[in-house]
């Protein structure tokens, strides 16, 4: 029942801050996948595509596609990285720093709202355990884990 409860609040919470950030940023014209990739640029101005991909824990392809969205809205300009020509530099224009203030209001509002009633060493403790479950996450060989299950990947 532990796992079902987990994998509920787990998908509950990732719903519920996905349609907030859609409903948020549809006056922005972003979507909240290129709002998490501005957010970043934001804090690493200048990052290439692969570093943002490590970084956020996004495929290739969805960075790629994301980037190529914001670069059509004017939000960010690629320019290839000097030293590494495969490599493209990401960084933001003028355009997006202009919506920086909305999203950093937006996001503080929804997480504010989401640890209103907790106390600050609760909160410290959530958000400890949820970084080392994303860490683990991260690492999680999908093959291994699913081994021995009954329609397993072998």
């Amino acid at each position: 029942m532990k796992n079902v409860a987990m994998a509920r609040l787990v998908g509950v919470l990732y719903r519920q801050s996905l349609n907030y950030m859609h409903y948020a940023l549809k006056s922005m014209g972003i979507t909240p996948l290129e709002c998490i990739f501005l957010a970043a640029l934001f804090d690493c101005e200048g990052a290439s595509q692969e570093q943002l991909c490590s970084m956020l824990v996004i495929d290739k392809s969805a960075t790629a596609k994301a980037m190529k969205s914001l670069e059509d809205k004017g939000l960010v300009k690629r320019d290839q990285c000097l030293n590494d020509k495969r490599a493209k530099r990401i960084s933001t224009t003028a355009k997006a720093r202009g919506l920086r203030k909305d999203i950093d209001i937006m996001m503080r509002q929804w997480v504010d709202f989401l640890t209103e009633d907790m106390e600050a060493g609760g909160l410290d403790q959530a958000v400890q355990s949820l970084n080392a479950m994303a860490a683990r996450a991260v690492r999680a060989d999908h093959r291994a884990l699913l081994k021995g299950m009954k329609g397993g990947k072998k």
